[in-house]
C-alpha cells in the first residue's frame, strides 16, 4: 500500500495516520528516512515524539515539522520501520557519476540504468520536478534529478515486498529460500514481488472491480486454506488475510462468524452422534439425501417433457453480450445447455462452471423443491452443458470479480424464466410459475473517509430490495426481494447515512417500474443522494450495473419485463460554477439542476453537490397486460405504482377526472391496442 502526500499539507498526514492505523501493517517503509535512520525507529521510541523526532535526527533532514509526521509513526507503533531515502552522498554521487555509482556497475546495467534518459525523457522529468518544487528549484540540480528519484523508487519497490516477504513468508520465499538460501530468497523474490508492485494490485475497494481485465488484478486469491486447525486458529494464516485487505476490522468479524457458525454446527453434529452413535445418524443423513432424489424425480415425471429456452443480454461500456439456455426435460432429468452464449468478457461478469452449476439452483430450490429437503440428493437428476471459454465457463486469467451480479444472475433469470415455462406447461404446477424477480441486481459499493474520520467501505443494500415478478395468480411484491430470498433486505435510510458521509434526498418505489402484465410486476425503487459532512469534501462509489439498454426481469405468458436499471451522475457542481441556482432539496430527478449523465459501469466521485441518482429494475410482469382487472389499475394508479399514461397507453385503462374508470373508453383503447398488433385499424 503505497501512501503519497503533499509534504506540508497537515490534512495529508492525518489522512495517512488513519489509513495506517486501519491497515495496522507489520512494517512502515519511509521515503524520508535512510536506512541509517530507520534503524534508530527502536520500538520504546514511538510513544514519546520528541525522542523519535532526536533519534532520526529529524531536525536535520529538511523535512517538514516532525509533528505532522509523528501521528503516523503513532498509529503503527509495532511496526517495523524501513528507510528508503537515498543518503545525500549517494545522491550526490548519482547526479555526478551516474547511478551505478551508488547502485553498483553490474546491477545497474542490468536494469538499463548505466544509460542516460533519452533527451525527451530528461526534459520531461526536469520538468516535472520543476513543477513539484514549485518552480523554485536550482537550475543545476535538475539534471541529476531523475536519477535521485530512480534511486528512491527502487528502494521503495525493493524494501516494501522484502518486508512483505519476510513477514508474511510468502509461498515464493518458501520455495527460494529451500534452494538459495534465506537471504538470497527472499531477495530474489522481494524483485519479483516489487515488480507487481509497481505495476498493480488489487484494484478498487468493496469486492468488485470493473476496472479488472484479469483475475490477478482483482485481489487476493488463493487456493483453500485451513483456517483453524484442531481447534486452534492459524494465525499466520488470518494474519495474511487481514493484512490484503482494506476493511481488516469486517473481514475479522465476518471470519469469525462463520468459524462460530461452524462450531455450533460441529457440536449439534456430535450431540447427534454421542446421542443415537454413529450409524443411525450416518443411515439418516443417507435416508434424506435418497429421499429428496426420488421426491425430485417423481415430481420430474409429473411434469411434461420437452425444451424450453430463454435468454438474457445486457451491456458493458459499449459492449452487448448474450446468455442462450436451452433447458431440457426427459422423464425424470433435467438438463440445462448454455450452447450459444457469448465468449467470456473482458471484464469481471464471467463465472466459472461451478458457479454457474450453483447459478441455477437458485430459482429451482424455490420453484421445484420447495416442499423437498434441499440437499445432494436433489442433484443427482441435473447436468449441465456449459463451453469452456464462454461467459458462464471461463478459463483463467479471466476476470470474475463480479460474477455473483453478473453471469450468475443471468443463469439464475434464464434459469427461472425456462422453469417456469416448463411449468406452465403442466395443469397441477403451473401455479408456481413466475416471471423474473430483481433482475439485474445492481451492486454500488461506496468508499472513503466517513463523517467520523474512519475508513467506510461497504455496499449500498438497496441492490437487496428486489422486487418480486408477477405470478400466474398475483402481482409480484413491490420492492420484494428475490426468488431465493422473497424479502425486502435493505438497510433503514438512517444506518445507512450514519456509515457512509452521505444524505438521501429521497428513497422510494419507482412508479412504471414493474412489468405490465394481467399480474404485474413488483415494483423497483430508486434514491437519490448527496455526500454530506465530509472531511474530503465527498466520497467515491463504484458502479457496477449491467448497462441500462435491456430489462433483465423477463416478463412470462404476455407478461412484458421490469424496467431496467439507471445510474446517473448529476452534475450540480459544473451547474453552481456556471452561476445556476442548485436545489439542494431536490425530491426527484426532474427537479435536479446539474446535467444528468448516464453511467453504468466504473469508479466515480461524489463530491460537494454532485448527486448520484439510481433506479432498480422492477419484477417481470405475468399474463398479457389487457385482461388486467381495469378496478386494479385505478388502484395501481392511485397508489403511484403505475402513471396514467402507461394505464392508458399500455393496459388500455382510461380513467376519468376523479380517479375512476371510464368503461366506454377503456374498451375502446384495448380494441385499439389489440388492433395495432395485428397491424390494423381499429374499427371506428
Amino acid at each position: 500500500l503505497f501512501l503519497g502526500e503533499i509534504h506540508d499539507n497537515p490534512e495529508h498526514h492525518a489522512r495517512q495516520a488513519g489509513i495506517t492505523a486501519s491497515v495496522a501493517p507489520a512494517a512502515l517503509v519511509f521515503e524520508m528516512l535512510t536506512e541509517e535512520q530507520a534503524a534508530a525507529a527502536l520500538p520504546e521510541l514511538m510513544s514519546n515524539e520528541e525522542a523519535l523526532a532526536t533519534a532520526l535526527g529529524w531536525a536535520e533532514t529538511g523535512w517538514p515539522d516532525f509533528a505532522m509526521y509523528y501521528p503516523i509513526f503513532a498509529a503503527a507503533p509495532g511496526a517495523r520501520i524501513y528507510g528508503a531515502g537515498v543518503p545525500r552522498e549517494a545522491a550526490r554521487a548519482a547526479m555526478a557519476d551516474g547511478v551505478a555509482a551508488w547502485f553498483g556497475a553490474e546491477d545497474a546495467a542490468r536494469f538499463g540504468l548505466d544509460r542516460p534518459l533519452p533527451d525527451d525523457e530528461q526534459a520531461e522529468q526536469e520538468a516535472l520536478q520543476m513543477a513539484a518544487h514549485c518552480d523554485a528549484l536550482p537550475e543545476e540540480l535538475l539534471q541529476g534529478g531523475p536519477m535521485v528519484r530512480v534511486l528512491t523508487a527502487v528502494a521503495i519497490a525493493g524494501w516494501v515486498p522484502f518486508v512483505e516477504e519476510t513477514f508474511f513468508r510468502g509461498c515464493l520465499f518458501q520455495g527460494l529460500a529451500a534452494r538459495y538460501g534465506v537471504f538470497w530468497g527472499a531477495t530474489a523474490s522481494s524483485a519479483i514481488f516489487a515488480v507487481s508492485h509497481l505495476m498493480v494490485g488489487a484494484m478498487v475497494p468493496g469486492g468488485f472491480s470493473p476496472d479488472s481485465r484479469d483475475i490477478f488484478t482483482e485481489g487476493f486469491s488463493s487456493p483453500g486454506l485451513k483456517l483453524v486447525e484442531g481447534g486452534e486458529m492459524n494465525t499466520d494464516i488470518m494474519d495474511t488475510l487481514l493484512n490484503m485487505v482494506r476493511a481488516p476490522e469486517m473481514v475479522a468479524l465476518d471470519l469469525s462468524s462463520m468459524i462460530a457458525a461452524n462450531n455450533v454446527a460441529r457440536e449439534r453434529m456430535v450431540a447427534l452422534v454421542d446421542k443415537y452413535g454413529p450409524k443411525p445418524v450416518d443411515q439418516a443423513c443417507q435416508m434424506l439425501v435418497d429421499q429428496s432424489e426420488q421426491s425430485f424425480r417423481e415430481r420430474l415425471r409429473e411434469l411434461p417433457d420437452g425444451r424450453w429456452e430463454s435468454r438474457q443480454y445486457f451491456d458493458i461500456e459499449e459492449e452487448t453480450y448474450r446468455f442462450l439456455l436451452a433447458m431440457t426435460k426427459k422423464n425424470d432429468t433435467l438438463t440445462f445447455d448454455f450452447t450459444g452464449s457469448s465468449e467470456q468478457s473482458n471484464y469481471g461478469i464471467n463465472c466459472a462452471y461451478w458457479a454457474a452449476w450453483g447459478g441455477f439452483f437458485a430459482p429451482l430450490f424455490p420453484l421445484l423443491c420447495y416442499d423437498i429437503t434441499w440437499n445432494d440428493g436433489v442433484l443427482r437428476p441435473i447436468s449441465m452443458i456449459a463451453p469452456e471459454g464462454t461467459i458462464v465457463n471461463c478459463t483463467r486469467p479471466a476476470p470474475i470479480s463480479l460474477a455473483t451480479v453478473g453471469a450468475i444472475q443471468s443463469v439464475n433469470n434464464a434459469a427461472c424464466i425456462c422453469i417456469s415455462k416448463m411449468l406452465s406447461a403442466s395443469e397441477k404446477y403451473a401455479k408456481e410459475a413466475t416471471a423474473v424477480w430483481h433482475g439485474s441486481h445492481f451492486a454500488i459499493f461506496m468508499f472513503g473517509q466517513n463523517q467520523k474520520n474512519q475508513e467506510a467501505i461497504g455496499i449500498m443494500t438497496e441492490t437487496f430490495g428486489g422486487a418480486g415478478g408477477g405470478r400466474s395468480f398475483a402481482d409480484g411484491v413491490d420492492v420484494g426481494g428475490e426468488i431465493p430470498n422473497p424479502i425486502g433486505r435493505m438497510a433503514n435510510v438512517e444506518t445507512t447515512e450514519s456509515h457512509f458521509p452521505v444524505r438521501y434526498l429521497f428513497r422510494r418505489a419507482t412508479s412504471d417500474s414493474g412489468g405490465p402484465g394481467k399480474y404485474r410486476g413488483g415494483t423497483g425503487l430508486e434514491y437519490a443522494i448527496q455526500q454530506h459532512d465530509s472531511p474530503d469534501g465527498g466520497i467515491h462509489y463504484v458502479v457496477s450495473g449491467k448497462g441500462t439498454k435491456f430489462s433483465m426481469s423477463d416478463g412470462l405468458g404476455g407478461g412484458y419485463p421490469g424496467a431496467p436499471c439507471n445510474f446517473r451522475w448529476v452534475h450540480n457542481n459544473e451547474a453552481a460554477e456556471d452561476g445556476k441556482n442548485v436545489n439542494p432539496f431536490a425530491t426527484s430527478s426532474e427537479q435536479m439542476t446539474g446535467e444528468q449523465e448516464s453511467i453504468s459501469w466504473g469508479v466515480f466521485p461524489l463530491m460537494d453537490q454532485d448527486v448520484l441518482y439510481v433506479r432498480s429494475d422492477g419484477g417481470g410482469g405475468y399474463g398479457d397486460p389487457l385482461e388486467r382487472e381495469p378496478d386494479k389499475i385505478a388502484r395501481d394508479v392511485r397508489e403511484g405504482s403505475v402513471s396514467e399514461g402507461v394505464a392508458r397507453n399500455v393496459y388500455g385503462v382510461v380513467l376519468d377526472s376523479t380517479g375512476e374508470v371510464d368503461a366506454a373508453a377503456s374498451t375502446l383503447a384495448r380494441e385499439a391496442i389489440r388492433a395495432s398488433r395485428l397491424g390494423q385499424e381499429a374499427a371506428e
